[in-house]
């Protein structure tokens, strides 16, 4: 099991920083695409101080009128939508580059609960 998202994606002393997690998202998302060509992996993440905001699943257009809940969905359509960078996006981009990485499928879920 592998648990990403917030601090996970900083290093020690790292400000919490969109952009620095976008870099450190690329190198996790290689490292565990690396283990998935020996062992089966589950992707999982947690909420820190956002827990108290848990929705169901990444939602596309959260927060606005035309939020929509995405159950499933290929590499090339999550590459099309924009996820905030403070949120689900680094943690929907690294699911999604070890899925093309890999050919395997990844799983966001609240909580990490599967």
């Amino acid at each position: 099991m592998v648990a990403l998202g917030g601090n996970a994606l900083l290093r020690r002393g790292e400000r919490p920083d969109a952009d620095l997690q976008q870099v450190n998202v690329v190198a996790a998302a290689e490292a565990i695409a690396e283990l998935t060509t020996e062992h089966e992996v589950v992707l999982t993440h947690g909420h820190g101080p956002q827990v108290g905001m848990l929705v169901p699943t990444v939602v596309d257009h959260y927060g606005t009128p035309q939020a929509t809940p995405i159950r499933e969905a290929t590499p090339a359509q999550l590459r099309a939508r924009q996820f905030p960078a403070g949120s689900v996006g680094p943690k929907v981009d690294a699911a999604r580059r070890v899925v093309e990485l890999t050919g395997n499928v990844a799983a966001l879920t609240p909580g990490g609960k599967p």
